[in-house]
């Protein structure tokens, strides 16, 4: 989904039995799937989305670690799916499991090392 793909409008949420479920807000679902057919003016629900990985299990990623102006930079594989800002684990060149979170940096996803 992006924002291209959403109308908002005002809506009374209160006449909703479920308003936890609903979408509202300024919050756009980009990185998200749609798992049923939506039909025009329908209110988006949290229970008809599934949120996307950026990275999947077994892709090869670019590492980092960075402190102060140091920086290292290798390559790894993915050992999980990984969303934005989450924790994943990675097995680098020497076969050692490393943990570090997803990020996005000049428009591309890398792992930060811990």
């Amino acid at each position: 989904i992006s924002k291209d793909d959403l109308d908002s409008k005002i809506v009374d949420i209160t006449v909703f039995s479920d308003v936890n479920m609903i979408v509202a807000g300024d919050f756009i679902p980009e990185g998200y799937k749609v798992l049923k057919d939506i039909t025009p003016g329908e209110i988006l629900r949290w229970d008809t989305l599934k949120k996307m990985p950026v990275i999947k299990s077994g892709q090869r990623i670019r590492l980092y670690f960075s402190k102060g102006n140091f920086t290292l930079t290798r390559e790894g594989t993915a050992l999980e799916d990984g969303y934005p800002d989450s924790k994943i684990k990675i097995k680098i060149e020497n076969g050692k499991t490393l943990y570090g979170v997803v990020k996005k940096i000049d428009g591309e996803y890398l792992i930060e090392l811990l």
